[in-house]
Formats: C-alpha cells, sequence, structure tokens
C-alpha cells in the first residue's frame, strides 16, 4: 500500500469523498445503494473503503484525555497576567509565574510522555492491523 501526501489545494477524488460520505452514514438511500453495488464490482474501492474505515476504528482506539483542572486554571492565571498591562506590582505577577513555573514544565512533560505512549501504541496497532489486512483474503 503506497502512501500519498495531501496537500490542501490537491483537489480529492469524488469517489474519497463519497467513501467518506458512506461510512459516515450521510449518503441518501439512492446514492448508497449505487456505491454498494460498485463495492461488489470493484475490488480497489472496497479496499479505498477498508482502508478508510480501519482509520475511523484507529480513532475510537485512542483513549479519552481530561485536562488537569489545576494546570488549565494555572495555565489560564498566566496567560491573562501576559495580556494584562504592567502595573506597578510586577513583583506579585513575577511570583505568580515562578510559583507555576516547575509545575507547568512537569506537566507538560507528562503530556508529552502521554502522547508519546499513544502514538507507540498507535504505530503497534497500525503494523498488527496492517499485517492482518494483507493476511485476509478478498
Amino acid at each position: 500500500m503506497s502512501l500519498k501526501l495531501l496537500t490542501d489545494d490537491a483537489p480529492l477524488d469524488p469517489d474519497d469523498e463519497l467513501l467518506v460520505a458512506y461510512v459516515d452514514g450521510e449518503l441518501d438511500h439512492e446514492s448508497r445503494t449505487q456505491l454498494e453495488d460498485r463495492l461488489l464490482d470493484d475490488e480497489e474501492l472496497r479496499r479505498r473503503l477498508q482502508s478508510l474505515q480501519q482509520g475511523w476504528d484507529y480513532l475510537d482506539d485512542f483513549p479519552a484525555v481530561t485536562p488537569c483542572e489545576k494546570l488549565v486554571e494555572s495555565t489560564l492565571e498566566l496567560v491573562v497576567s501576559d495580556i494584562v498591562k504592567p502595573t506597578a506590582d510586577t513583583s506579585a505577577s513575577r511570583a505568580l509565574v515562578n510559583r507555576f513555573r516547575w509545575p507547568l514544565i512537569t506537566a507538560g512533560l507528562c503530556v508529552l510522555g502521554v502522547l508519546a505512549a499513544a502514538a507507540t501504541i498507535y504505530g503497534i496497532r497500525t503494523s498488527r492491523y496492517q499485517s492482518q489486512l494483507e493476511d485476509l483474503a478478498i
């Protein structure tokens, strides 16, 4: 299976748009029936549909990540402190930044670790699914 990179200005294949609408359940009865008839006859179209469905399935495998409430709160405080015009009492702002610097760095590293773990799991599952797909008799 070859990888093709799409750019924003590259035209999308009408069949790909049709397949996405099919997977999303957005086709009317007549269009769905026509596409299903084509899928019966066209092996390449079936492969594209399977590949697209596999991508949708991968999205379901990602764990739901909820941000730490304290991290969000401290980040917003830092953003607001940057937006507000500096006053004569800038030492309080600096103290706030200094107070949350290491927790923010630690939280950022934790988020990067979770993303790295998710990417590793995704890569492992992708290779397993790909090998199973190649072994599948269509």
